[in-house]
């Protein structure tokens, strides 16, 4: 394995995109969702990223590249089809840069979030199409009811964690919660079944375990 797996967390960090085009485009929307404070610098934007500027979502610096432009960015993403401006700048660029070009030190996996469930498919950049297949498939399995399930899991796991004493039975309570057969209940659209029975079974254990 040739990368790290990571979530990072870029609320507020300062990210700068190369390029102005589609994929800039995409991977600007990308940024936006997590928080990003983020800079394209292109002569040009598509009409999306023209948008966003205008509505103060982006700043943009109207002209190609200069050296200099990468101080103090968290993430760099090079999104131009320039070959030679892919490898000078992940030369020159000792932080996190991913490149249109293949060249950068991190690759974005292809990924989905619904709720607080996401799920991030990595070839090591052998076979995108691949890790796009995957994601679907997951997709279509995992999607609908377990947003939904992780809000109560949520709150549950807390509930859990502070009025039971005893850590094993915690884990216990925590682990029938996320076991095979709750994601079973809950992709057959029996959620509030399951959270009705977890309950219950948390209300029938605090006696027994918080007065051994």
């Amino acid at each position: 394995m040739d990368f790290y797996p990571v979530f990072v967390s870029i609320k507020g960090k300062k990210c700068i995109v190369l390029g102005g085009g589609n994929v800039a485009q995409r991977k600007v929307l990308t940024l936006l969702e997590a928080g990003a404070d983020v800079t394209v610098i292109s002569p040009v934007l598509t009409p999306v990223l023209e948008f966003l500027r205008a509505e103060g979502k982006i700043h943009h610096i109207a002209r190609c590249y200069q050296d200099g432009d990468l101080a103090e960015a968290f993430i760099v993403i090079d999104a131009t089809d320039d070959i030679n401006l892919n490898k000078a700048v992940s030369t020159s660029f000792g932080g996190l840069i991913n490149t249109a070009g293949g060249g950068g030190n991190f690759i974005v996996p292809s990924s989905f979030q619904s709720g607080s469930l996401t799920f991030a498919i990595s070839t090591d950049a052998i076979s995108p199409a691949l890790a796009k297949t995957i994601r679907e498939e997951l997709q279509d399995l995992y999607s609908g009811d377990f947003a939904a399930y992780l809000d109560f899991l949520k709150e549950f796991r807390q509930k859990v964690l502070t009025s039971i004493s005893d850590n094993s039975a915690r884990q216990e309570v925590l682990r029938i919660a996320g076991g095979i057969d709750s994601v079973k209940k809950v992709r057959a659209g029996e959620i509030e079944k399951l959270k009705e029975e977890l309950c219950t079974n948390l209300k029938n254990i605090l006696p027994l375990k918080n007065h051994e």
